[in-house]
């Protein structure tokens, strides 16, 4: 089966010194974690915790006020150290002290054969249970998707052109199982098609994104903007007036096929740093919320 392709012409490449390296390497378990609300675009945080609680992962932290489903769960194990605000008392930061031994919030789970088999308000449910819905952005105003909508289809971004990001062949290592039992998931919430769009040659390049089955795939390759989900939304399936599409991330999908089959909510990240002032700019194995205190230490020109 062909895949086909779309070159992109126009845009331009940022060189910018300090790309990060291919190498990986995995950072020591931080004291702390941190969550800032601000990072989910148009939620109104509703605290559910206080100073002094002790959490699990996966213990709600809060929820939206507009749509009280939608929950941001807890990254660590341990005792809400701080809650930190702002002006008009806006929640800024919510600090968590790990234990030296971590339990999670068990939530359901099923085998790979099942996921097909899922009524679609089941993993509408089990997506806001888990922590996980927040990571499906609705287009047009990319805010957090609407749970009460159905789109029209479902854009996933397996690529990027953006000077120093992370790398998605090692974004997505280890990931083909969990990736595809993601796409399983996905492709029930659509009444229309599952798109991914990939880098020329990572077909063959990143073994999560061989032989997909519930997603149609296609190639895009050129300058920057190339790896922008706008880009592919326009040459795939455009927006018509009234159209609603949601988009997601590669290894986003593979967070919420994990979460299907393990049944826990997913903390491990791997992240970039990079830049002209980093003196060894690479790949990090980390985990959700961890300080870049522990990137960046002994690591700054």
């Amino acid at each position: 089966m062909s895949i086909q392709h779309f070159q992109i012409k126009k845009g331009r490449d940022l060189h910018l010194k300090g790309k990060p390296e291919d190498k990986v390497t995995r950072v020591p378990k931080p004291r702390q974690v941190g969550v800032l609300p601000q990072e989910f675009p148009y939620v109104k945080p509703k605290l559910q915790v206080a100073e002094g609680d002790k959490i699990e992962i996966g213990t709600s932290l809060f929820y939206d006020r507009n749509f009280p489903e939608v929950r941001v769960l807890s990254p660590g194990c341990g005792k809400v150290a701080a809650i930190e605000r702002g002006e008009r008392r806006s929640l800024q930061r919510i600090i968590i002290e790990l234990d030296d031994k971590e339990t999670s919030v068990q939530f359901a789970h099923w085998e790979k054969s099942e996921l097909e088999k899922i009524k679609k308000e089941d993993i509408i449910r089990h997506l806001l249970d888990g922590g996980l819905w927040p990571y499906l952005r609705q287009r047009p105003f990319s805010s957090i998707a609407n749970p009460k909508h159905t789109p029209r289809s479902i854009f996933v971004n397996g690529m990027t052109t953006e000077p120093l990001a992370a790398q998605r062949h090692l974004l997505m290592r280890n990931q083909k199982e969990s990736f595809e039992a993601g796409l399983k998931v996905l492709k029930q919430l659509t009444s229309g098609s599952v798109y991914l769009s990939v880098a020329k040659g990572d077909l063959e390049r990143i073994d999560a994104f061989k032989n997909v089955e519930d997603a149609k795939v296609y190639e895009f390759s050129g300058p920057h903007p190339a790896g922008n989900p706008s880009v592919h939304i326009y040459h795939i399936e455009r927006l018509r007036k009234g159209d609603i599409v949601w988009t997601i991330n590669a290894f986003e999908v593979a967070l919420i096929g994990w979460l299907f089959l393990e049944g826990r909510y997913p903390i491990e990240r791997t992240i970039a740093v990079g830049g002209q002032g980093v003196v060894k700019p690479q790949h990090y194995d980390t985990r959700l919320g961890a300080s870049l205190e522990s990137l960046l230490k002994d690591n700054l020109h």
